[in-house]
């Protein structure tokens, strides 16, 4: 076989073990791997360790906390899982191994995923290397980690900290204090009743909060706050982006606003001005109060009065 003929062997082989592999990694169903049930009591905590998996977490009314083990994959033996149970505290171990030749032509490293049922009242600390993340309606300190997908949380309370590599966060209905950061995706924050920390390197960040100290920054994109209640102290930022505020008509602030790149727009009744040009505002609402403060250098300001009915 000369040496041309021995490549486009070798590329055909190449091209149908690949074929074979996608094949079967996508029109496998669905199955049940490994489960397990633990006796637990509420306010216990939940670890889990995965390579690359979506995490999904629930809340249910039994002393027990339920994990299933779920892959697509129609080969499993290179996924490792181990469970541990000590006192009123579980691990759940998933490692991966990379070594066969066909796990190269697998879709990505998310082949897997792990659903937890456990108590409404416990304390989960996720961290998966590709992964998303999903918890609903806990209620305890919840960390969050994942380097390359999104995390959603919605109808939880409790101290959060959520952090990912690549993705976006979605927090829904939280009550309490939240530290969110992303290198790579959107921050939205809704709904919430705690004191908001919101970072990302590359997108927007919304949030809709009240009665609670609010910080956002962002290195490529807008910033939009809504917020009500009480002034507990503002500080938003953006490299790149617009700033808009929606603030309540009666809320007290010590106010300073500065656009490097773009104009401000102010729609705020009783607001008292000690200096004011077309891109910088330094003033108080409504007599002053905390401090409300926004920066940006590539983008406008604006800030609108809104009733509080």
């Amino acid at each position: 076989m000369n040496k041309g003929n021995y490549f486009r062997f070798l590329f055909t082989v190449t091209l149908f073990f690949s074929f074979v592999v996608f094949s079967s990694t996508f029109k496998a169903e669905t199955k049940i791997i490994k489960e397990k049930t633990f006796k637990v009591k509420p306010g216990g905590e939940l670890k889990v360790k995965a390579d690359g998996a979506d995490v999904l977490l629930k809340s249910w009314d039994k002393e027990e906390l339920n994990v299933k083990i779920l892959s697509k994959r129609r080969k499993v033996g290179h996924i490792k899982i181990k469970f541990k149970q000590d006192n009123n505290k579980v691990y759940i171990e998933v490692k991966t191994s990379r070594n066969s030749f066909f796990h190269l032509f697998e879709k990505s490293s998310v082949g897997y995923k792990i659903i937890v049922y456990l108590p409404s009242k416990f304390n989960p600390e996720i961290k998966t290397s590709g992964g998303d993340i999903i918890i609903k309606n806990l209620n305890g300190t919840e960390n969050l980690k994942t380097s390359g997908g999104d995390i959603v949380a919605e109808n939880c309370s409790g101290e959060m900290d959520a952090k990912t590599s690549g993705g976006d966060v979605v927090i829904k209905n939280h009550a309490g204090k939240v530290y969110v950061a992303t290198s790579g995706g959107d921050v939205k924050v809704s709904n919430s009743k705690g004191a908001v920390s919101a970072f990302t390197s590359g997108g927007d960040v919304v949030i809709n909060a009240s009665n609670a100290p609010i910080e956002a920054k962002t290195s490529g994109g807008d910033v939009v706050l809504k917020y009500k209640g009480l002034n507990q102290g503002i500080s938003l930022g953006t490299s790149g982006g617009d700033i808009s505020m929606k603030l309540p008509n009666e809320i007290k602030a010590n106010v300073d606003l500065k656009s490097i790149g773009g104009e401000l727009k102010l729609d705020f009744p009783n607001s008292k001005l000690e200096k004011l040009t077309k891109s910088t505002f330094n003033g108080t609402f409504n007599g002053g109060g905390k401090e409300i403060k926004a920066y940006t250098s590539g983008g406008d300001i604006i800030v609108t009065g809104i009733s509080a009915k």
